[in-house]
């Protein structure tokens, strides 16, 4: 199936979910088909596509992050230094086109280089930007979202988690 045909078909769901408008969505019609093609593994129906993508048009202030997302981010107790330090570091590296492998491929040696363990910079992280305990590719995440949303996702994340 196209990603034309994945669309037409799931925006229906995606414009009486409230989650945008048709015009929204032909507006940003190449960022929609991305989003798309990102979730479409993980649907069996096109009904499923809005609670997938509901993430993506939350509001940066006060994304729905799920329990098991927020337990799995407190697990870490340096989580506020770690995403500071990586928002940091990850924000000039968020350009328009950026290249989500390489950007995992540093991102992890940055993990490593400060002794800590992947969980612990990505379930924090994870939970600033989707809210959810899993999911699509990280990266392709941030690249969707754009650095001021990540900026904000991660900000908003870190005085959330706090406590």
């Amino acid at each position: 199936e196209t990603i034309e045909t994945l669309a037409e078909r799931c925006t229906p769901y995606v414009v009486e979910a409230g989650l945008a408008s048709v015009s929204d969505l032909e507006a940003r019609e190449e960022w929609y088909h991305e989003a798309l093609a990102m979730e479409k593994e993980r649907i069996k129906l096109y009904s499923e596509m809005p609670a997938r993508l509901a993430y993506l048009f939350a509001p940066d202030d006060d994304v729905p992050y799920e329990d098991k997302a927020l337990k799995n981010a407190k697990k870490h107790p340096e989580l506020q230094a770690t995403l500071t330090e990586y928002l940091a570091w990850v924000q000039p590296r968020l350009v328009a086109e950026v290249d989500t492998e390489l950007l995992a491929t540093e991102t992890k040696a940055w993990v490593a280089e400060r002794g800590l363990k992947i969980p612990a910079l990505f379930q924090p992280l994870r939970c600033a930007l989707s809210g959810a305990p899993g999911g699509a590719d990280l990266f392709r995440i941030m690249a969707l979202l754009g650095r001021d949303k990540v900026q904000r996702r991660i900000e908003r994340g870190i005085e959330r988690m706090a406590g």
